[in-house]
């Protein structure tokens, strides 16, 4: 009788354990997939606006939704090779620039509000990548 109390006590433990688990996961894998479709949708609006003003050597190639609250800015620096074009220092010198755009632009709000992640990834003209920069929303919070 005893092995039978302990084997439905492990079965009852392993039900809660599996419960408490799924209540745990469930919300997250929701998430995932509720700010997946929102993400989507606002990179397909940046892909259509005309209001997109690329930099001076920067062209505007597209945006993406990533993993999750993530989207990516996909950028070709159109005057230079990658050869040509120091990561550390473009890097240094745009990031700022990113920071003040995503707190300031109204294009980003959407993206504020979702707690979204941003990635800007900048290629050469000869398609390969030099950097990527990564915002996070404790980055323009502050």
């Amino acid at each position: 009788m005893t092995d039978r109390v302990s084997n439905l006590l492990n079965a009852l433990f392993a039900i809660a354990f599996i419960t408490a688990i799924a209540w745990i996961i469930t919300p997250s894998i929701l998430d995932y997939f509720y700010r997946n479709d929102q993400i989507i949708t606002i990179a397909a609006e940046f892909n259509r606006s005309s209001s997109i003003n690329s930099h001076r050597d920067f062209k505007f190639t597209k945006a993406e939704a990533g993993r999750g609250k993530c989207i990516i800015y996909n950028y070709t620096l159109a005057n230079y090779n990658a050869s040509e074009v120091d990561p550390y220092a473009l890097q240094t010198e745009t990031r700022p620039k990113l920071l003040e755009d995503i707190r300031e632009d109204s294009r980003y709000k959407q993206l504020r509000d979702l707690n979204a992640d941003m990635v800007f990834i900048y290629h050469s003209n000869d398609d390969i990548e030099i950097t990527r920069i990564e915002i996070t929303p404790q980055d323009y919070s502050s």
